[in-house]
């Protein structure tokens, strides 16, 4: 009977693993997650698990009678009833933490989805909204959205009125097109409040890095790689972002990240692009910028230096701030100073490269675009490139054609 229950319980980890599988399908997601699909299928979930419980339990129950009628028969006492309810938990405990994690994947998977192509401003049920996050900017909350019988789970920006950001955010979604590692941005009014609604995803990059202990290197490969397509997209659509770092990237899965959070973003050759005090996080900030004589312009080589402290981010065993165990306090005076001094960041809390050809790579990548010169940082283009082919599946992203530079094809991947 125990070979039978743990035939049952394998049955049941295989089942719910299709099942799992079907629900957070790769394919799916780069189409668009269908957020209503999700709930049902967790639905089903759950009644599928409850039932194999039930099952499985029958079938404990079943042998722990059993072995107490041989018992009886050897002249051995049996244990009172309620025991063997114990005993009963630690046989099957297996299967149901098995089925739990399952259930846990489930309930993450539940929480990614998509906006709606067409979207009503009444269909948002603003009044049970949840709150996220709070900043300098306003705050961000998870809402439910409607949609006949279809239920999306969304993340929604209330910007305060005193700042300027999301309009240019507005301007700047505006002028962009859907693109797989830029996400999605729907702008919209409800009682003279301005709102932007957004996929509500699983993390930003800055807190999912470390909470993830299972990340390997090709995984953290494939975010650089990712997120230099996006602004490799950004720059054919002539936007500087502005203020590119881990916690502005977010988590679709472990495979899939997209940047975020335009309201600093400025496109090039605007007549209203002004040398102006640092805008962006200082701890990513050009070195040029940081300097106010002479005053410089953002461009595509200042989001190359923001990049390259992002990919210091995004290898950094511990999570270290840029710059802490260098300067103290960290301002733009200290910074520029540390880098006036030739001086950069260090790699110290990376993995260790001896046996990692790949990670050398990646730190010979992160130097590149932090020299101090600006014509000698790379592009996005061939940031993008250099990572592809640190890829397993590089070979099959990078049209054969093309041995140095990507064309327009790039931002298809």
């Amino acid at each position: 009977m125990l070979r039978d229950s743990d035939a049952e319980s394998k049955a049941t980890k295989i089942e719910m693993r299709a099942m799992l599988s079907e629900n957070i399908d790769r394919n799916e997601k780069l189409k668009g997650f269908d957020h209503s699909t999700s709930h049902k299928e967790y639905s089903t979930a759950k009644s599928v698990i409850g039932s194999k419980k039930s099952k499985t339990e029958k079938l404990l129950t079943a042998e722990s009678k059993n072995t107490a009628k041989c018992s009886q028969k050897q002249g051995v006492p049996s244990p009172p009833l309620h025991k063997n309810v114990e005993t009963l938990e630690q046989i099957s405990s297996a299967t149901r933490m098995a089925l739990n994690d399952l259930q846990d994947k489930l309930v993450i998977a539940s929480k990614i989805s998509i906006v709606p192509e067409s979207f009503k401003t009444e269909q948002l049920d603003w009044d049970r909204k949840v709150l996220l996050s709070s900043g300098a900017f306003g705050n961000v909350y998870k809402c439910v959205y409607t949609d006949g019988d279809k239920c999306y789970h969304v993340a929604v920006k209330q910007p305060k009125r005193a700042t300027n950001e999301p309009f240019k955010e507005e301007r700047i979604m505006a002028q962009l097109k859907d693109h797989p590692h830029i996400v999605k941005l729907i702008t919209t009014r409800l009682d003279e409040n301005m709102l932007l609604v957004m996929p509500l995803l699983r993390s930003c990059l800055s807190i999912y890095l470390h909470s993830e202990p299972k990340l390997t290197l090709t995984h953290k490969i494939r975010y650089c790689q990712q997120i230099a397509s996006g602004m490799s997209y950004l720059m054919f659509r002539q936007i500087i972002h502005c203020d590119l770092k881990a916690s502005n990237v977010l988590v679709m899965d472990e495979n899939f990240v997209q940047i975020s959070d335009f309201g600093k973003s400025e496109r090039l050759g605007d007549i209203n692009r002004s040398r102006r005090p640092v805008t962006g996080t200082i701890t990513h900030t050009a070195m040029e910028l940081l300097d106010p004589f002479p005053r410089m312009l953002n461009c595509e080589a200042t989001d190359v230096w923001s990049f390259g402290v992002t990919i210091w981010e995004i290898f950094n065993v511990e999570k270290h701030i840029p710059y802490a165990d260098c300067v103290n306090p960290i301002t733009e005076v200290t910074i520029l100073n540390f880098l006036h001094e030739k001086k950069h960041l260090t790699t110290t809390f990376w993995p260790p490269k001896d046996n990692s050809d790949a990670l050398v790579a990646v730190e010979s990548h992160m130097k590149r675009c932090l020299v101090h010169t600006q014509g000698s940082r790379p592009t996005f283009d061939k940031l993008w490139y250099w990572f592809t082919t640190l890829l397993p599946e590089g070979l099959n992203l990078i049209p054969k054609e093309q041995s140095t530079t990507t064309g327009s094809s790039r931002f298809l991947n």
